[in-house]
């Protein structure tokens, strides 16, 4: 079923439904209500060799920063959220979280983290904040029951599986609000550039509300560019 749908989308022969109307697909309701909550993460990658060592830090559309990518090990720096309509327009201005790191966990980090977040100023800023995770999840879920409701709102990112593994682990809560379907743009920016050659020009700056900004820009990008 699923080949057979992106088999369509490729060769152009795909339509889709009036977006002022609810539709179903795969037996699922979805009303044009649902909002995203776009999410970025940073995170502390220690310094072992990996194989995905390359892959040391990612953003997301609720954009938590971490220590690194093992969610087992590594842990949260920095949560950025913003939440908006089906449309793509923000509800308010988002909201960004940094979490408490003592230095010698932030010293484990390895050389790419290290350079990236001295750089952006996370690495101090960490140091200074106040706020625990837990402390930093009872924000960011004040902060999105006020725009959505439960169930009726999915997080959105870029490989933004990777950031709900982190939040599963350390704010369960505010995973359990959403619903358990995500909005990947990553896998429409893959599809895109492979069957029509359309990509969206990133600047890659590691700054959690940057990064979210320019994710929804790279969605409405490609809703201009491939769903139309």
């Amino acid at each position: 079923m699923i080949l057979r749908i992106l088999n369509r989308f490729a060769s152009k022969k795909l339509a889709f439904p009036n977006p002022s109307r609810k539709f179903s697909i795969m037996g699922s309701d979805w009303p044009t209500s649902y909002k995203f909550i776009w999410i970025d993460c940073e995170a502390s990658k220690k310094s072992i060799k990996t194989k995905s060592l390359k892959f040391l830090c990612f953003k997301q559309l609720f954009a938590p920063k971490m220590t690194g990518l093992n969610h087992e090990v590594d842990t949260l720096l920095e949560v950025a959220c913003i939440v908006t309509d089906s449309n793509l327009n923000e509800m308010s201005e988002g909201l960004r979280v940094v979490i408490h790191q003592p230095k010698e966990i932030l010293e484990k980090m390895n050389e790419w983290c290290q350079k990236t977040h001295h750089k952006t100023g996370l690495y101090q800023a960490c140091l200074e904040s106040k706020s625990s995770i837990k402390e930093a999840e009872q924000q960011l879920l004040t902060f999105v029951r006020k725009h959505t409701k439960k169930g009726k709102c999915y997080i959105a990112g870029n490989s933004v599986y990777m950031d709900v593994l982190f939040l599963k682990k350390y704010m369960p809560e505010l995973v359990n609000h959403a619903h358990y379907r995500l909005l990947d743009v990553s896998s429409l920016k893959i599809l895109s550039s492979c069957w029509y050659k359309c990509s969206y020009d990133k600047k890659y700056l590691h700054e959690a509300m940057s990064d979210i900004k320019e994710s929804i820009e790279e969605l409405k990008y490609l809703r201009e560019n491939i769903f139309k």
